[in-house]
């Protein structure tokens, strides 16, 4: 999300609730980008009832971000985790991604996807969730 007041580039995160209300914003302006919301708080810093109205801002021209020369929040390895497919494998088996060193480890040996494979066959995957 890009503020206008103080023109910087922010992280803005929210529950599941407010998915509902960013569906039917997708639903009535595909290109979100392309508006300027104001955004609405209704309760307390931190309190878990509070929620948000977005309105649009129709006389305000939005921002395209690629013009602008400002530090943008590094994502990827922050927010959303930089994971290969054999991490997630592992994960899956395991609950837990692999250490550095294990990563290594498992360059030079078969991965463990390929054993379960081999001593495991006919028996189904079950998915742990946490």
């Amino acid at each position: 999300m890009y503020d206008l007041n103080d023109n910087k580039v922010k992280l803005w995160q929210r529950g599941k609730t407010f998915i509902k209300k960013m569906q039917g914003l997708f639903n009535r302006y595909p290109h979100l980008s392309k508006y300027v919301f104001d955004i609405e708080r209704n309760g307390a810093k931190g309190d878990q009832k509070t929620t948000y109205e977005l309105y649009p801002c129709p006389e305000e021209e939005a921002v395209d971000l690629e013009e602008l020369e400002i530090k943008k929040p590094k994502i990827l390895g922050s927010v959303i985790w930089d994971k290969t497919p054999d991490d997630m494998q592992v994960y899956l088996d395991t609950g837990s991604f692999p250490k550095p060193d294990e990563e290594q480890e498992e360059e030079s040996t078969p991965t463990r996807r390929s054993n379960r494979r081999n001593s495991d066959a006919g028996v189904s995957r079950r998915s742990r969730r946490g």
